[in-house]
């Protein structure tokens, strides 16, 4: 009887057996490059210059609106700082599950739609009030497009993940920079703010462009309202206590906004 080979030991021994290692490298040399996707990278840096940047120079236009309506500052603040601002916050959460259901290309194409009827009807909306509902609708719209943008450069990228987003994190800044000069020149030029609206409702439409070619959809899961809407996240110690800072941070902003508005106006 032959004895037993070093192989025959080692599979008798419970070790494990021995695995031809070379196609599991061939097998990841055959992935395509993450580079392909680029694009995705371009489009990202796009809309959240359009939708954070934007956001952040509304002040712009408080002066504009207080002229236009002959209103109060408070009132103005309201219709064009806080409500986008704060609308986009607080929807958020839903923002989220609405990208988690339906994927980018209808989450980012639908803020879109929603940011452009703001601009454009809140041009020519006739009462604060009126405008105060179309600042909503572009603050709801912000949110749909924020989420989403960030998200789906988590699906498209899995090791360049932590570039894809760096790069993206530039476009705010790059907004903030270059529109409160544009939007100036534009009311300027034209005397008044309505033109400046509608050139930002025109940014929007390439974004809403840009979203029919993000295609991909969000990672497979259990389709139910727990995965929707994220309620285990709540289980985690570090997210409410980060969860926690971040709502008191926020609360001390709006705090300190609304005393400055109140000072400024009783002067």
């Amino acid at each position: 009887m032959a004895a037993p080979t070093r192989t025959a030991i080692r599979g008798r021994e419970g070790r494990r057996p021995m695995v031809p290692r070379r196609a599991m490298f061939a097998e990841e040399e055959n992935k395509p490059s993450e580079w392909r996707h680029s694009w995705l990278i371009v489009f990202g840096f796009y809309i959240l210059l359009t939708e954070t940047g934007v956001r952040q120079v509304m002040n712009g236009f408080v002066v504009p609106v207080m002229e236009t309506y002959n209103c109060t500052k408070r009132e103005a603040d309201t219709a064009v700082l806080m409500i986008p601002m704060s609308s986009s916050l607080i929807f958020g959460p839903l923002c989220s599950m609405f990208y988690a259901y339906a994927g980018a290309q209808i989450s980012i194409g639908l803020g879109a739609i929603f940011c452009i009827l703001g601009f454009v009807c809140g041009a020519f909306a006739p009462t604060i009030e009126i405008l105060m509902v179309c600042t909503l609708a572009i603050g709801v719209g912000c949110g749909l497009m924020r989420n989403s943008t960030i998200s789906i450069q988590c699906e498209y990228f899995k090791k360049k993940r932590n570039f894809a987003m760096s790069c993206i994190s530039i476009g705010p800044g790059i907004g903030i920079f270059a529109l409160p000069r544009i939007l100036k020149k534009i009311m300027d030029v034209s005397n008044g703010w309505t033109e400046a609206w509608i050139f930002l409702a025109s940014l929007y439409v390439i974004s809403g462009v840009m979203a029919l070619f993000i295609t991909k959809k969000p990672g497979e899961g259990q389709r139910n309202f727990f995965h929707f809407s994220g309620v285990k996240v709540f289980t985690k110690l570090e997210f409410i206590l980060h969860l926690i800072a971040s709502f008191c941070a926020s609360a001390v902003t709006f705090i300190y906004k609304t005393l400055k508005m109140s000072t400024a106006t009783r002067d």
